[in-house]
């Protein structure tokens, strides 16, 4: 498999429920992300990867530079064998919201990215760090824009959720997703 991994324990506070184990991996990694960017220094700099497994008494973070499948799926087996509670990720990524482009502009986007371009290039596109949350019977994500001006390093808006599957009708699915939330509810 390419890449390789890094894991090491964390000391977090024992938790009871899911939502404790949500939320103390909520405030590990929006905590890490608000340290590591005032380490920056250029205007290039970006935050790398992160995961997070919590049991109910301990934590261990997981980075790495394997292809971000293969660091899915090497997460959802340590959630697995720890029996883990939550899981969180953290990660920077571009995406369009459904509010900025009207459905002829999202049909011409997506035609441009399937004929191999980039959403960086496109011009309603948001430059982010997304946070994903993942226990049994939920997941949320939450957004936070990054601010880039090609001078400073790059500055963070506060963290918002965009979306709980605790919410009616909210579905969470894809390839970064799915077999996390597998992993969870075969353990709990």
């Amino acid at each position: 498999m390419p890449g390789d991994f890094h894991r090491r324990g964390i000391k977090v506070r024992p938790t009871v429920s899911a939502r404790e184990a949500m939320q103390e991996a909520y405030d590990v990694l929006t905590t890490g992300a608000r340290k590591t960017g005032a380490e920056f220094t250029e205007p290039d700099d970006d935050w790398r990867p992160m995961w997070v497994i919590l049991t109910k008494t301990q934590g261990t973070h997981v980075t790495g530079n394997a292809h971000k499948h293969a660091m899915t799926d090497y997460v959802a087996t340590l959630a697995r064998k720890y029996g883990a509670v939550a899981v969180g990720h953290l990660h920077s990524s571009w995406m369009i919201h459904a509010q900025d482009v009207d459905e002829q502009r999202f049909d011409e986007i997506h035609a441009y990215l399937r004929q191999g371009g980039s959403l960086e290039d496109v011009p309603e596109s948001r430059e982010q760090l997304m946070l994903n949350l993942h226990s049994a019977g939920e997941t949320r994500q939450y957004h936070a824009r990054i601010h880039r001006d090609g001078v400073r390093p790059p500055a963070l808006d506060p963290f918002e959720l965009a979306i709980s599957t605790a919410e009616k009708n909210a579905e969470v699915s894809g390839a970064m997703s799915d077999p996390i939330v597998a992993a969870l509810r075969r353990i709990g």
